[in-house]
């Protein structure tokens, strides 16, 4: 289970890091106002504005500016903006790397539809990074990333289906999964296609098996005795 983290915590690492590298600590006024200079909308009614000053921010260096954009829109229910928390906690730019709260960023977008976030979260309970390790939990999060076209994911939750690592061992569902990430440009996905179909029964054996089993249905039921009818039994006692 992913635990909330703190906020005031998390802003203090980050408040930490930038007074380390040399960067100014923003006070509550200078955040405001510089949100202000960077025309976000303080009503709060456009996240988006928060979204596009943060990864501005960002490419300029200012961690802490952007990871309280990033914060605000995150707030409004900005689900990149909750991916791009994530990311800042993985990988540690401006602040001390935290796989527990990558993790809780990575779920809390992946949960809202994000893809990029479900195969980081699938990421990180296969690898057991910030959380429990469970290949089950990581498949599911891994599939849910594939149905909505992530390269990947696309490739790896075929994989599992392939071995049957964290789910129920289904070819058929490797190949589709497989030939999503082929058709995407993933290098080893053809090859691996390829050897998945090798391993599928072949669909004519199956229609074979079908059609046999329907013509013993249709010669059972013409063997069957036909009823008489009333009328010839009304006959037969004349």
């Amino acid at each position: 289970m992913l635990r909330k983290p703190g906020t005031p915590a998390a802003h203090a690492r980050a408040h930490s890091a930038a007074t380390k590298s040399g960067q100014k600590v923003l006070s509550a006024d200078s955040i405001k106002a510089s949100a202000a200079a960077r025309d976000i909308d303080e009503s709060g009614e456009n996240s988006d504005n928060y979204l596009q000053a943060g990864i501005r921010m960002l490419q300029r260096g200012d961690y802490v500016a952007a990871l309280k954009d990033f914060g605000e829109a995150s707030r409004q229910g900005n689900h990149e903006a909750q991916y791009r928390i994530g990311l800042m906690y993985r990988d540690g730019t401006g602040l001390d790397a935290d796989d527990t709260e990558a993790a809780y960023w990575f779920r809390k977008a992946g949960s809202n539809g994000h893809a990029e976030a479900q195969y980081e979260i699938a990421l990180c309970f296969m690898n057991g990074k910030g959380v429990l390790q469970d290949t089950r939990v990581a498949a599911e999060w891994l599939w849910r990333a594939a149905e909505q076209g992530h390269p990947m994911a696309s490739l790896l939750v075929a994989r599992m289906y392939r071995d049957g690592v964290g789910m129920k061992k289904e070819l058929r569902r490797a190949a589709k999964y497989m030939s999503q990430a082929a058709d995407a440009g993933i290098p080893e996905a053809k090859e691996e296609l390829d050897a998945i179909k090798s391993q599928l029964p072949p669909k004519s054996s199956a229609k074979s098996t079908s059609s046999k089993s329907t013509t013993k249905k249709s010669t059972a039921k013409s063997t069957a005795k036909k009823p008489a009818s009333r009328s010839s039994k009304h006959k037969s006692r004349r």
